[in-house]
């Protein structure tokens, strides 16, 4: 199993998580690259917004399936039924490895 962090930049993809509804049912990530996500990984979201920029643990999921979608800069779309949505997502911007 491996894991992925990836990173939901407000500025860029033109949204906010916080300005959303907990996701329920399904979560997904769109991505430029083309299906390197294989099923059973495990997908970690960062988004950042705001200046300075604050960065939260939105959610994670287990991937089950991806698919080619037709977009500007991002062709596959990545997604999972199983995971936990951190509504609000959780502060990382000083954390504290122990």
């Amino acid at each position: 199993m491996q894991h992925y962090v990836v990173y939901h930049s407000v500025k860029g993809m033109g949204w906010s998580f916080r300005d959303g509804e907990p996701q329920v049912g399904e979560f997904g990530i769109v991505t430029g690259k083309k299906r390197t996500i294989l099923e059973g990984s495990i997908v970690w979201l960062i988004s950042g917004e705001g200046t300075p920029c604050d960065y939260r643990l939105e959610h994670w999921f287990i991937v089950s399936g991806s698919e080619t979608i037709n977009g500007d800069k991002f062709g596959t779309r990545v997604f999972g039924t199983d995971g936990h949505d951190f509504f609000g997502g959780i502060r990382i911007n000083e954390c504290t490895l122990v």
